[in-house]
């Protein structure tokens, strides 16, 4: 581990182009005080709980200054940013080395400004529960190593993240050990010149979802290959590559898995059709071998909830009348040998829109 640690901070410091020291600079006490001020007005922190809480206009400077001291004596916990957050331009490294630091949510955090995330969550070992599920990332250009050796984050909602302008990738998921599904079908990487090293061990990564943007992954990124890589639509061809990584040429929204005998417990094939007529949907879906039902479940206000579980055949048509425009996120199981595999259901659910 203290090898991998030490890995990762070598890493971390080569992806800072430029950044050469000539020295400390001349600080004024009037330019110190000015910082002073923008701390206590950005950000507060509350050594009783740990809990360190961003508000209004955030001052990178002053984040920082907290980080340098957490490596050793400020426990910062846990990272909440009040409603009305405004992250700054450049948010590279803002939380590299929160070391201590289990959750942080940044969800309400407005980041329609930010050109650059580079490191912005990296080092941060103890990291379980990040929530950047409202990120607004259309100006962002550098995301190299953003999670680098984020050891301990299992999972990521990355839906809602534009890549359109982003250039730099390289690290971005390096040494995130315990991830091991990763949504990032709303990627757009035509733009990106760099992904070195993007995956570099995460062997822990075993379910990718790529979108019709994301049309490569080459051996560069250093996906590890494991057992090979298969198209969830076709799981018993294995089309990762001969090389020492995994290669992966994507062409649509597919779901990879790390490949295996084992058989499917969730539907991967399933089709929609829209009723403009009766506002109804109509799904199909192929058989799972061995299942006995099937369950339907839609994602609302913030909670998988069930519609029906009691399905016989592979197929399922909504109550009519539905919201025109609505959009919801749909969940097929199976229950097989007296099992339902929810897990595997939802991540590959479909969103639909009423017609």
């Amino acid at each position: 581990m203290q090898l991998k640690k030490v890995l990762a901070v070598v890493m971390s410091l080569c992806m800072v182009a430029g950044a050469v020291s000539y020295g400390a600079p001349v600080i004024s006490q009037g330019i110190a005080a000015q910082a002073a001020e923008a701390e206590e007005e950005c950000c507060f922190f509350d050594e009783t709980t740990g809990v360190f809480t961003l508000r209004g206009e955030v001052d990178d400077l002053a984040v920082k200054r907290l980080s340098e001291k957490n490596w050793n004596k400020v426990s910062v916990k846990s990272v909440i940013a009040e409603e009305g957050t405004v992250l700054p331009k450049d948010c590279s490294k803002l939380f590299s080395g929160f070391v201590y630091c289990e959750s942080i949510d940044l969800s309400k955090a407005d980041t329609s400004n930010v050109e650059n995330m580079q490191g912005m969550f990296e080092l941060c070992y103890d990291l379980k529960d990040l929530d950047i599920s409202g990120f607004n990332t259309k100006k962002v250009e550098n995301m190299s190593g953003m999670f680098l050796s984020c050891n301990k984050l299992s999972s990521l909602d990355l839906s809602g993240f534009d890549t359109g302008n982003v250039t730099e990738m390289q690290g971005m998921f390096a040494y995130c050990d315990a991830l091991t599904y990763l949504d990032v079908s709303s990627f757009d990487t035509s733009n990106v010149t760099n992904m070195g090293g993007m995956f570099t061990c995460c062997y822990d990564l075993n379910e990718l979802t790529l979108g019709e943007n994301y049309t490569l992954i080459p051996d560069t990124a250093c996906l590890p290959k494991g057992n090979g890589w298969v198209n969830t639509k076709d799981p018993a061809a294995i089309i990762s590559g001969e090389r020492v990584y995994a290669v992966i040429e994507n062409n649509g929204r597919n779901t990879y898995v790390q490949y295996t005998n084992k058989k499917p417990t969730c539907p991967t094939k399933i089709r929609v059709e829209y009723s403009e007529k009766y506002h109804q949907v109509r799904f199909t879906w192929n058989n799972v071998e061995d299942a006995d039902r099937y369950g339907i479940a839609v994602y609302l206000a913030g909670k998988w909830r069930i519609q029906t579980q009691d399905i016989t055949d592979n197929v399922y048509t909504s109550p009519k009348n539905l919201l025109t425009g609505k959009t919801y996120k749909v969940a097929i199981a199976a229950r097989v040998n007296g099992s339902w595999d929810t897990k595997s259901a939802i991540r590959n659910a479909v969103t639909i829109t009423v017609k």
